[in-house]
């Protein structure tokens, strides 16, 4: 966090960091991931949530509610390997974060950070 923060102020804009964790904050402690930890220590800007081959439903709610309650931004996570048919460049871009979302994210990282 605070490398990001360092490298937000020298270049004077936002730079977001982003964590990939389990679906579930249980099965990200059994792997030694403290999500809540992380996001009441305001310790990442949005989270994406699932990794390998997983399927649609997998659950995600208790998730999505803790990013909420802590205002993170949680995204699905998809794998690679389900796409390998299709021509990565044919898939469209991400788009720009909003300018609500980065001065959401300025408010967000203007109190003292701890280490």
């Amino acid at each position: 966090r605070q490398l990001v923060l360092k490298e937000s102020a020298r270049q004077g804009k936002p730079f977001l960091l982003s964590a990939r964790v389990p679906s579930t904050p249980k099965h990200g402690l059994k792997i030694g991931i403290d999500t809540r930890a992380w996001l009441e220590e305001k310790l990442v800007d949005t989270l994406a949530v699932g990794g390998g081959y997983i399927t649609f439903d997998l659950p995600i709610q208790e998730m999505v509610a803790l990013g909420q309650k802590h205002d993170v931004p949680v995204y699905p996570c998809l794998s690679q390997a389900g796409l390998a048919d299709v021509a990565l460049s044919t898939l469209p871009r991400c788009p720009k974060p909003s300018i609500e979302f980065l001065l959401r994210f300025t408010r967000h990282h203007q109190s003292p950070r701890t280490a």
